[in-house]
């Protein structure tokens, strides 16, 4: 509630010619994600060296169990490797996966402000992944006589990912990508300022079919559990954010993106796949 209260004090010295203040709750939200970020990343670097020894010890038992024919001799490294080169993966659909984040569920069940879903679905190419999501979200806050904002719409997004493990080596991903994100969402804000000694300052707005975009530069994994069921996570650094049809006030939050508080900011989305 407290980042609420500050926006609306934003809404209401913005409409009084005063600049716009209090970003804190803002940068403690970026450096938690960050934290995340951090936390993910080391966890990647962990993983790579132990595929890798995974990929040479599949190599190693292969060459030292494999039975050559009489008269035949292993080849040399330099040969497996011409070999490897000319055995490249082709250009097709290797596999599709589609699942759920469990995130924006997870906060609707816990917080009666939150509501919203998200879906998804990956398209591997080679060591490419090609990604397309949709979701939903609300936020519907009431604060007795002072504040009511409603908030509701949808977005989408592509992306696409390099995945830097290779498919020899196993299902997993380790990737690095770019993501494209559009929204659309419409909002209502009545705020009454009961501290004013001129008399109380009531706000009342809303905006039609708000639209929006924004990238992402994204990091993550997807970790194969159990036969085809699959989990992991991606990490969002959201930049080059743009809107348009708000020029009466600025919306508290953006479908897919979060508080509008910041043109950049981090997201996390946890990730099941089938």
């Amino acid at each position: 509630m407290k980042e609420t209260l500050e926006y609306c004090n934003r809404q209401g010295r913005f409409r009084q010619g005063h600049s716009w203040q209090g970003h804190s709750r803002h940068a403690y939200t970026a450096k938690h994600l960050a934290g995340r970020l951090v936390l993910c990343l080391a966890f990647c670097l962990v993983l790579l060296p132990a595929l890798k020894a995974q990929e040479r010890g599949l190599e190693e038992g292969g060459r030292q169990g494999g039975n050559l024919p009489e008269g035949q001799e292993e080849a040399s490294p330099i040969e497996r490797k011409k070999k490897a080169d000319t055995l490249k993966l082709p250009w097709k659909l290797w596999g599709i996966k589609f699942g759920v984040d469990v995130l924006p569920a997870i906060q609707g069940l816990t917080n009666n402000e939150r509501g919203g879903f998200e879906l998804n679905a990956e398209f591997e190419v080679r060591n490419y992944l090609f990604t397309l999501d949709y979701g939903t979200s609300s936020r519907n806050i009431n604060t007795a006589d002072t504040l009511f904002y409603e908030n509701s719409g949808s977005y989408f997004r592509l992306g696409w990912l390099v995945n830097f493990i290779p498919k020899d080596v196993g299902p997993n991903a380790v990737f690095w990508g770019l993501q494209y994100v559009r929204t659309s969402f419409d909002d209502a804000l009545r705020y009454t300022d009961t501290g004013d000694p001129y008399g109380d300052y009531v706000f009342n707005g809303t905006h039609d079919n708000v639209t929006g975009s924004w990238v992402e530069m994204v990091f993550g994994t997807r970790i194969r559990v159990y036969k085809q069921f699959y989990m992991g996570y991606t990490a969002r650094y959201k930049f080059r954010r743009r809107l348009n049809g708000t020029d009466d006030f600025a919306p508290y939050q953006i479908p897919g993106y979060g508080l509008t508080q910041s043109n950049t900011t981090w997201g996390f989305s946890y990730h099941l796949m089938y």
